[in-house]
């Protein structure tokens, strides 16, 4: 599990890096990866950057790094933030992969839960 987890920071990383701008609008970038720990009620993990609405941060600098869970083909997720900060910010927590990792893996089996209560 740990391996996927890092190969989805690096995926991230890399987009982040290539596709998010300092400040402005962008498209949302994701890094997923199908889930192997069977215990859990989750079929796909995602690790993604988005943007808060303009009303909210009006310097359109502000960058969200959230963890979602998913147990497809139900239409229902559960999300967790992981981060906020500017690209930099997010770049240093992802930069930071044994921290990212640990926090992750102490927030999926929240999430988890989370969608069994659905």
């Amino acid at each position: 599990m740990k391996e996927n987890i890092r190969k989805m920071i690096r995926d991230l990383r890399d987009q982040v890096e290539e596709k998010v701008p300092s400040a402005g609008d962008f498209s949302i970038v994701y890094a997923q990866f199908r889930n192997v720990d069977k215990g859990m009620g989750v079929t796909d993990w995602m690790l993604k950057v988005t943007k808060p609405p303009k009303e909210i941060e009006p310097t359109q600098r502000g960058r969200y790094l959230e963890l979602v869970a998913y147990n497809l083909p139900s239409p229902y997720i559960a999300e967790s933030v992981m981060g906020y900060g500017n690209k930099q910010d997010i770049m240093n927590l992802l930069m930071d992969e044994d921290h990212l990792v640990a926090k992750i893996q102490d927030k999926m089996p929240d999430l988890a839960r989370d969608l069994e209560d659905i």
